[in-house]
């Protein structure tokens, strides 16, 4: 994801202080470049939290991206976030899908992820203290989404299935009217293995 992607997600402006959790170097780099003051931390592991940061960081950013959500214990994190923000500070972050049908139909287990579901991203969001602003479909990879599919609306995600997706094997060609029939009755949530969250500190 760019920087420009992130400006259409968050209202970022020059000045304003960002806390980048995780491994995103070039993230980084392109949100220093643009003006921002940028602090990289270390992704949340699951030991107790008793590192200075908290302290040192708390209320100190108007927004906090997690490219790459990857701890188990999804409340204590998002508290741990909640602290770091300023009241009303966004939050931008993405969680592998657990309930993506794509690891239903591969063939290969690859690296283990920690997954989520959406349902349980939103409530974990409002139960420590955040506001749900939106919620997308990454497509095709969390880790480099081409593209990023509102998921409250089951008619966009049917546009982008008919119009914009492009199957890359016979087997995703022969399933896509599936794939439609799927976003047509409200099940888009299904048809991604990544989603990203937009949620903002009340």
């Amino acid at each position: 994801m760019n920087v420009a992607e992130l400006c259409l997600l968050l209202p970022l402006s020059a000045d304003q202080r960002v806390g980048v959790l995780g491994d995103a170097k070039r993230l980084v780099e392109a949100l220093t470049v643009d003006g921002l003051f940028v602090i990289s931390l270390p992704l949340f592991r699951d030991q107790p939290y008793t590192n200075p940061e908290t302290v040192e960081f708390k209320d100190s950013f108007d927004h906090v991206i997690i490219p790459e959500f990857s701890s188990d214990n999804l409340d204590s994190c998002l508290r741990r976030v909640g602290q770091f923000l300023k009241p009303g500070g966004w939050l931008l972050t993405g969680f592998h899908n657990s309930e993506s049908l794509y690891r239903f139909l591969s063939k290969t287990n690859g690296v283990q992820k920690t997954l989520f579901s959406l349902r349980r991203c939103v409530r974990a969001l409002k139960e420590n203290g955040f506001q749900v602003a939106g919620c997308y479909g990454a497509y095709d990879k969390l880790e480099h989404p081409q593209d990023l599919i509102r998921l409250d609306n089951r008619f966009i995600s049917g546009f982008f299935f008919r119009n914009i997706y492009i199957p890359n094997s016979g087997f995703m060609a022969w399933m896509l009217p599936v794939l439609i029939l799927l976003s047509s009755v409200g099940l888009q949530r299904m048809l991604f293995r990544g989603i990203v969250i937009v949620a903002r500190r009340k």
